[in-house]
């Protein structure tokens, strides 16, 4: 099935076309091409391609929300807590720092969330 068959019409339930395209971000994933270059392979336009891989992507995240934490007390690196986010960026709160501090952070990032 290509993108021309589905600009016809051929396709026509929302779980088809979501099916088809799920299929296509996953072959281009494991094609190691870039999206251009997948979409010249297989006559597909790139923004139908960088559309569904948004579209798909957003109904795989999970609303962003706290997880309960019971902390151990212990101190490493002079570090009392370190929190690796998921795009590997690393947020480290010093055993020193202020807890008027810390609890005003937790809430600016529960409000965030």
């Amino acid at each position: 099935m290509t993108e021309a068959v589905l600009a016809q019409g051929t396709v026509s339930t929302r779980e088809e076309r979501r099916a088809y395209w799920q299929a296509q971000v996953e072959q281009w994933q494991r094609s190691g091409l870039s999206k251009q270059a997948y979409c010249r392979e297989h006559g597909l336009t790139a923004a139908s391609l960088y559309r569904w891989c948004a579209k798909l992507d957003d109904g795989k995240k999970a609303k962003p929300g706290f997880i309960p934490l019971r902390l151990s007390g212990v101190v490493a690196n002079g570090f009392a807590l370190e929190l690796t986010l998921g795009d590997g960026r690393v947020v480290r709160i010093g055993s020193d720092a202020d807890p008027v501090w810390v609890a005003q952070l937790v809430r600016e990032l529960e409000r965030a969330c």
